[in-house]
């Protein structure tokens, strides 16, 4: 494509309005009790170091619990819609534009790790985290795992995040930080509306992954191994 990172794409700037308020209802009990995370800024910003020490003394099935329902449900909810509206786009625009199809290509990139992403951890990380708690709950040998230690697996989860990261800041860059035209169709402001929201709650996402979950996850599996040596 002839398009260049510097090219813009359209979008309204809106107040940012989480994705995943149409799974609000699922996550309350949740929100209630450990304080719903609105902004990437509540955990990278100067008020970090109380959102971190919330997060940090949530027990490991509690976090998983709203990691999946506050961010995976809420991707599987709005992806289809997403894809839908781009390929709409792209076959009944008047014009032709590189952009667009590029905007397409990237996301449907986007969705396919993602979703490989996400169930790697629904029917791997997830379960064996929650049999590592089970374990230390009733003085139980460590749980049997697939990879020969969680950091293997970490290792490639950790990967596949560099790899979204990079894919989201393209994103950002080629939409001119998701920005409109006046001339662009409602279909479109509303998309690129809706990829902001997602670029926003993915990088929550993995944030807390990255910097709570999956050291949390590592040490759990270090002391259960650790008391089996004794």
């Amino acid at each position: 494509m002839n398009t260049s990172l510097n090219d813009t794409l359209p979008i309204g700037t809106t107040e940012k309005k989480s994705c995943c308020g149409a799974c609000a209802s699922k996550a309350n009990s949740l929100n209630a009790h450990c304080g719903k995370i609105h902004s990437l800024e509540e955990l990278t910003g100067e008020n970090n170091d109380i959102t971190n020490f919330k997060l940090k003394h949530w027990q490991l099935d509690s976090l998983i619990d709203y990691i999946s329902e506050e961010y995976h449900e809420c991707f599987y909810k709005h992806e289809p819609m997403i894809s839908g509206m781009l390929h709409e786009i792209a076959v009944n625009s008047a014009v032709k534009h590189d952009d667009i199809y590029r905007l397409q290509l990237l996301f449907t990139n986007l969705k396919n790790i993602w979703c490989s992403h996400l169930l790697l951890e629904e029917r791997v990380l997830f379960p064996y985290i929650k049999n590592m708690l089970d374990a230390k709950r009733t003085s139980s040998p460590p749980p049997c795992f697939c990879f020969i230690t969680i950091d293997a697996l970490v290792d490639v989860l950790q990967s596949e995040h560099v790899e979204i990261d990079g894919i989201l800041e393209t994103l950002k860059i080629i939409t001119g930080n998701y920005t409109s035209h006046p001339h662009d169709c409602a279909k479109m402001r509303l998309v690129l509306h809706e990829l902001k929201d997602l670029h926003y709650d993915m990088e929550k996402h993995l944030f807390i992954e990255k910097n709570i979950l999956f050291k949390k996850a590592v040490l759990l599996e270090q002391e259960l191994k650790s008391k089996t040596h004794v």
